[in-house]
């Protein structure tokens, strides 16, 4: 785990809680709260160069950003790594169609690292991985801020793709737990809600305390 963001994200108030819907494709009383993250050039700035530190270990010619959360990352990782960053683009075709351009500069064979703010089913991911290789790119390595460690990802498994993480989810919670940011209640039942995902998602009177609890402790909530 890197202290550096780990403490960033901790400060940060880096979870919300209450009933959001996000890329893993059920409800979840828990979220991320990165893309505040992008107003906050300070902290940028101190994620960019953990990134880019990230870099110099391996052999990276491109940053790639997929909508909507890795594109103002990878931007902010080129002006920290000083490596061009490409990004998609979603253009709209005669009948309403959508589909996805790939802007900047590239050649074919060039190495990418893709980035983003976390990962939990790798979907989203995947289909960005797909177009970059259909370029003729190479992908073995992704970068997320925070991996939510709730789903297996045979995908990149399969493709020999290494994902990174700066945090995973069950570590920030005990980061939080150590430093005071969170209860050991709450840090109890954040570990909880992933290791029983289906369990929780019959129970509301449970998801409704957890929130309650959090706002009792000062988060965001909705």
């Amino acid at each position: 785990m890197n202290q550096r963001i780990a403490k960033l994200l901790s400060d940060f108030g880096f979870f919300m809680f209450g009933r959001f819907y996000g890329s893993l494709g059920y409800p979840s009383p828990l979220y991320i709260a990165s893309k505040k993250l992008y107003s906050q050039p300070d902290k940028m700035k101190i994620i960019s160069e953990e990134i880019a530190k990230f870099m110099k270990r391996k052999k990276i010619d491109l940053v790639a950003g997929n909508a909507v959360s890795g594109t103002p990352l990878a931007m902010a990782v080129s002006l920290a790594s000083q490596k061009p960053f490409v990004y998609l683009r979603y253009k709209k075709e005669k009948g309403h169609q959508t589909k996805t351009v790939l802007e900047g500069l590239y050649r074919k064979g060039e190495r990418v690292l893709v980035v983003d703010d976390g990962i939990g089913s790798g979907r989203t991911k995947e289909q960005f991985i797909k177009k970059l290789k259909r370029k003729g790119l190479t992908v073995k390595n992704v970068l997320v801020l925070y991996d939510a460690e709730v789903k297996k990802l045979p995908f990149y498994k399969e493709k020999r793709i290494k994902i990174h993480s700066f945090v995973k989810h069950n570590d920030l919670v005990n980061y939080m737990e150590r430093h005071g940011y969170i209860s050991k209640e709450l840090a109890d039942q954040m570990h909880d809600f992933w290791k029983n995902l289906k369990e929780w998602q019959r129970d509301e009177k449970k998801w409704r305390e957890f929130v309650a609890l959090a706002k009792s402790e000062g988060f965001d909530h909705q």
